[in-house]
């Protein structure tokens, strides 16, 4: 196969892996501040609402507590392979003499192909966490209108 051809497959998918890692950096920024607000917010509903001895503001805290930790676990630590090689990976290709055959491409394309489908998985089980904490917010809000609207209507 033509060599040019190999090196621009190559070529593309580091392009992919570093698009991988400049989407997870994103969301990771989302999910900090989403995470930040969300246990700020919590410290004042749960302030205000020992202030005020009003048990509403103690669910809606645990609410806004339960959904900053699905956003903080989406930013987690992980293992995430990045774009290039670690000059490791080819003393013995190396000291073998191998040349950029077929046969190193295809090991080559096959380690690439692992990083990125790692990736997908690392990708969308955080995303999956940052859906769970939006979920759990919107119904914290809810339940917190319900209930400051039960609260409302048991005021004489």
């Amino acid at each position: 196969m033509d060599n040019e051809f190999l090196r621009e497959v190559q070529r593309n998918g580091e392009i992919y892996l570093e698009g991988q890692l400049k989407i997870a950096l994103a969301a990771d920024q989302r999910a900090v501040a989403l995470g930040g607000i969300m246990a700020t917010a919590s410290s004042i509903v749960l302030g205000f609402g020992i202030a005020h001895d009003l048990p509403t503001c103690f669910v809606i805290s645990l609410g806004l507590i339960i959904a900053s930790i699905f956003a903080f676990t989406a930013i987690r630590p992980v293992k995430f392979p990045i774009a290039g090689y670690d000059p490791d990976d080819w003393v013995e290709d190396i000291s073998n003499g191998a040349s950029l055959d077929d046969r190193v491409y295809n090991e080559i394309f096959a380690h690439l192909h692992s990083r990125i489908a790692k990736n997908n998985l690392t990708l969308e089980k955080n995303a999956r966490y940052l859906n769970y904490s939006i979920m759990t917010l919107i119904l914290t809000v809810l339940l917190g209108v319900v209930l400051g609207g039960l609260a409302y209507q048991a005021v004489p």
